[in-house]
C-alpha cells in the first residue's frame, strides 16, 4: 500500500503552509535585453535612421524624431540602435549649438573677445587692430 506523505492540515499559517517557488522573468537582468531583428522590419525602425540623419543636420529636430522612433520601437518590443544615437547625436547638437548661439551674442554685444575688458577706442594688438565702441 502507497500512502502520500503528510502535509500540515493548518494551510491558514504562513510558516506551516507549502511554500511555493516564485520566478520573477525579466528583461533587466539579461544582456540584451530586447533583441534586434535585423531581417525584419518592425515599427519605428526607419524612422530611427531618419532620426539619425536629421539629428547630424538639425539638432532639436532629429532629437524629436528620434525619440518618437524610439518610443515607437519599445511599444513593439524591439530596440533601435540608429534611434538611440540620434537622441544621443541630437543632445551634443543641441548643447553644442546652444553654447555656440551664447557665445556669438555675447561677442556681439562686446562682453567677450578682444574688446571685452577695453574701454572705446582703437587698439592695436600685433598685426590686427580693433575697434572697441
Amino acid at each position: 500500500m502507497v500512502t502520500e506523505p503528510s502535509r500540515p492540515k493548518s494551510a491558514s499559517n504562513p510558516a506551516t503552509s507549502p511554500t511555493k517557488e516564485i520566478v520573477i522573468r525579466s528583461n533587466v537582468e539579461t544582456s540584451n535585453p530586447l533583441p534586434v531583428r535585423w531581417d525584419t522590419d518592425f515599427p519605428g525602425r526607419k524612422l530611427g535612421v531618419v532620426g539619425l540623419i536629421l539629428s547630424c543636420l538639425l539638432g532639436v529636430v532629429g532629437l524629436v524624431v528620434s525619440t518618437i522612433a524610439l518610443v515607437t520601437s519599445l511599444r513593439a518590443q524591439q530596440r533601435n540602435v540608429p534611434a538611440i544615437a540620434g537622441i544621443v547625436i541630437g543632445i551634443v547638437g543641441t548643447v553644442v549649438f546652444a553654447a555656440g548661439a551664447w557665445y556669438f551674442f555675447e561677442f556681439w554685444e562686446g562682453n567677450v573677445g578682444p574688446c571685452a575688458d577695453r574701454e572705446a577706442g582703437v587698439y592695436e594688438d600685433g598685426i590686427y587692430t580693433y575697434s572697441c565702441e
